[in-house]
């Protein structure tokens, strides 16, 4: 197997253009003739680039094609389906398109096998636009009645890029709580991703799955592919980031100390917060938010030993933004979703938890050479880098740092406000080792 680095590709490729003549000027220097103009090649700029079959619809993943917020279903947009050869023999209705998700009828059944490329033409359909670059894999219909009662409680779902040495220490907790499987999607990570995982399934007895996600600044893809693609393995999915931790601190009594998967799921902490927050309502409920609370560097220079819990214990006051535990049959046809939480079908609500009962320690601004890796690129299709001069008053970039990753000479004592050292008290209670002088993720 070769493995390519990936390019955060910002502008369009160029096709090399065929040489025609061999043309030699006055000073000896031999330049190529050549006729017409150089194409756009394919590349992250337009590209259909993942399919997936459900039992009402085959969803398309796209870069470049549409970006509507609200799903849309255009008058003259096709799908298309390809023979083995390429040749386009089957066209049929879009349903609906909600950022940079196309929802497809399927084709009739005879002519096109499984293994053929499928596509979009934006335009007026085959006496129209050109379809769109692809290479999504069309598979088949779903078929009807395969769905059987998750086997899973609760799953978690994430992207990342170059975490890896985060991933132990979020992945035992949150399986301390109850999560039973984790779904990481790769945004082209090159240290050492798939050997971590391994020694998360072979030591820690974790079920822990990588899913390849190459493609620049497509999180909401990622999360609506993550939601429609295990709605029949998990019954509720959180999607939290690896500097996030779930904290729901008025279920944490007994049952809690089971430090890994094979725990008894229904006495889980987070199975306890589902539970209390679904009961007695008058809507069903599809997803339950958690505000977050931002933690600063807290004196820390240098990535803490102990982990991020351990050593970042001084937040910011107020609470900033949410994210959420999803019930994914709840989750709208469309996908639609802002990273934070997702459109709901018309039968469920959004239950929203107190504080008191439960938050998210979200370890935000950590030691400075962690930190500065966001300005790298942000994987959000809806937010602008941290280097462009774009948005400069967003929520998602840090109050006084511009577009620059220059580090203050204060980085250390900013964001402090509150000491905070619940979470981090929990853990050393519960989890360390009897001498109190190691946790889980340290051996």
């Amino acid at each position: 197997m070769i493995r390519c680095r990936a390019i955060d590709q910002q502008l369009p490729l160029q096709s090399p253009l065929v040489a025609t003549a061999q043309i030699q000027s006055s000073d000896g220097k031999i330049t190529l003739g050549s006729r017409g103009r150089s194409l756009e090649l394919v590349n992250w700029n337009r590209i259909v680039f993942a399919a997936l079959a459900r039992e009402e619809d085959l969803v398309l993943f796209t870069k470049g094609i549409f970006s509507v917020k609200k799903e849309n279903p255009p008058k003259h947009a096709r799908c298309v389906f390809y023979t083995d050869n390429g040749v386009a023999v089957t066209y049929t209705r879009v349903l609906g398109i909600a950022q940079e998700v196309i929802r497809c009828e399927y084709p009739p059944g005879q002519g096109i096998s499984r293994g053929s490329l499928v596509s979009v033409v934006p335009g007026e359909g085959t006496g129209g636009d050109a379809a769109a670059p692809s290479v999504a894999v069309y598979g088949g219909a779903a078929r009807e009645g395969q769905s059987a009662r998750p086997r899973h409680l609760l799953c978690a779902c994430t992207m990342v890029r170059n975490a890896a040495k985060f991933l132990r220490e979020w992945m035992l907790y949150h399986s301390h709580l109850g999560i039973e499987k984790f779904v990481l999607y790769d945004n082209n990570s090159e240290d050492g991703l798939e050997e971590a995982a391994a020694e998360l399934r072979n030591r820690d007895g974790l079920a822990v799955e990588i899913v390849p996600w190459p493609w620049i600044k497509s999180q909401e893809a990622g999360f609506s592919h993550c939601a429609a693609s295990r709605r029949d393995e998990c019954q509720w999915m959180a999607f939290v980031d690896v500097d996030e931790f779930l904290f729901p601190k008025l279920w944490l009594h007994s049952g809690a100390k089971s430090t890994n998967a094979t725990g008894t799921v229904g006495s889980s902490p987070l199975a306890r917060a589902i539970a209390a927050a679904t009961r007695n309502r008058s809507q069903m409920v599809g997803q339950i938010s958690f505000r977050c609370r931002d933690f600063g560097p807290s004196g820390q220079a240098t990535h803490p030993t102990a982990g991020v819990t351990q050593g970042y214990t001084c937040r910011v006051v107020k609470e900033q933004r949410h994210k959420s535990l999803v019930r994914l049959e709840a989750v709208d046809r469309g996908l639609v979703n802002v990273v934070h939480h997702f459109t709901l079908g018309q039968r469920y609500a959004t239950a929203r938890m107190p504080s008191w009962k439960g938050v998210v320690n979200h370890y935000k601004f950590q030691a400075w050479d962690e930190f500065k890796q966001k300005f790298e690129r942000r994987v959000s299709a809806y937010v602008s880098d941290w280097k462009e001069e774009r948005n400069i008053k967003s929520q998602d970039r840090t109050p006084g740092l511009g577009s620059k990753a220059d580090k203050p000479a204060d980085w250390e004592r900013r964001f402090c406000e509150v000491q905070d050292t619940a979470l981090r008290d929990y853990i050393l209670k519960t989890m360390a080792s009897p001498d109190k002088l190691e946790l889980p993720w340290q051996s």
